[in-house]
């Protein structure tokens, strides 16, 4: 099984945050205004939301194995 290294990681995420940013400068650079405060918000939150579940995800399954190696 292979490992990921932390930077190539890194590197994908900077890759796509990178063109959003340069995509943002351009559209306020032709005058388009910011979106919505409702679809920022609601993008934001879904984000949040996201990053929670995965967030709980873990703790759960890291307490699962934690119990599971104690009892077996």
């Amino acid at each position: 099984m292979t490992k990921h290294s932390p930077q190539l990681s890194s590197d994908g995420v900077d890759l796509i945050a990178v063109r959003q940013n340069m995509l943002g400068i351009k559209e306020r650079a032709e005058g388009a205004g910011p979106p919505a405060p409702a679809i920022v918000y609601t993008e934001l939150t879904l984000w949040v939301v996201t990053f929670l579940g995965f967030l709980v995800a873990g703790i759960t399954f890291g307490l699962g194995k934690l119990i599971g190696s104690a009892v077996g």
